[in-house]
């Protein structure tokens, strides 16, 4: 199984997939930045390949609601496994941000501003 990041609005979507799996069975540390011309996929702390629209076709100023699934049963199948401390930043946070997330251990705190 990979990690997806999907969004849409008025029809129009934009879809990416990680190019490296989830491994069954182990902790592993993932985080996905958007920014306005890119979506970048980090695992463990390193940036990881794409596929897929990984430019996002969609402006985050005007989408006109926001869905979020985890372990969405569809084509791509469910979730199996537990989320810990996930978040939500309002700026995209850079690489050494996400790997100071990864190397904190116990919480290393990013600043939301």
């Amino acid at each position: 199984p990979s990690i997806r990041f999907v969004s849409y609005q008025s029809g129009s979507s934009s879809e990416c997939t990680s190019s490296t799996p989830v491994q069954d069975n182990s902790w592993e540390h993932w985080v996905i930045v958007r920014r306005f011309s890119s979506i970048d996929f980090y695992r463990n702390g390193q940036q990881t390949s794409v596929s897929g629209s990984c430019t996002p076709s969609i402006d985050p100023f005007s989408i006109e609601y926001i869905d979020t699934y985890f372990g969405y049963a569809d084509v791509y199948g469910i979730l199996e496994g537990y989320l810990d401390e996930f978040a939500i930043w309002n700026r995209a946070l850079n690489s050494s941000e996400v790997q100071a997330l990864y190397n904190g251990g116990s919480g290393y705190e990013i600043p939301l501003n």
